[in-house]
């Protein structure tokens, strides 16, 4: 977790409370004091075996880690961390030179992860990248330091502290 915040200061670690699991389309939602992550990208792995007892047995480790997740979610051993991140920093830079316009460099958003912590070792549950600034709670927005212009698209950082 601390490398995903590290030099940010526009960053939060919350715990998740609860693991909604959506066994129908196989997506997760994590919930947190502030609101709900939003649906994972659905686990369709168990679709990939060569034959019917490996789906089976894929299905039935995707349902066990949900449970898994969901338990370690009591247990405060589950946490949704956000980190506001300008579009055309150096690690926005890094991962596509081309995903955003020139006129564009200045535009806030967030990245997220669900971090989980399962028989002793910090697993990366999901990532959410480009997290638009609008679509979060106004208390998380003030909790991670924002204010009502800076959440808005075409906001610029605030000035360093003296």
């Amino acid at each position: 977790m601390r490398e995903f915040v590290q030099g940010r200061k526009e960053a939060a670690a919350l715990p998740v409370t609860e693991v909604k699991a959506d066994s129908l389309r196989m997506t997760l939602n994590f919930v947190h004091p502030y609101g709900e992550s939003g649906d994972t990208p659905p686990n369709l792995a168990f679709t990939r075996g060569e034959s019917i007892e490996e789906r089976r047995k894929a299905l039935n480790e995707t349902k066990q880690r949900a449970r898994l997740l969901a338990e370690a979610a009591k247990t405060g051993n589950v946490w949704y961390v956000i980190a506001v991140t300008k579009e055309g920093s150096p690690d926005e830079a890094r991962r596509s030179s081309t995903s955003a316009p020139a006129g564009e460099s200045q535009q806030l958003s967030a990245n997220a992860v669900v971090m989980a912590s399962i028989e002793g070792r910090c697993i990366t549950v999901s990532q959410y990248e480009f997290v638009p600034l609008n679509s979060l709670s106004s208390n998380l927005q003030q909790a991670l330091g924002l204010r009502g212009q800076e959440a808005s698209p075409n906001a610029s950082s605030p000035p360093p502290p003296s």
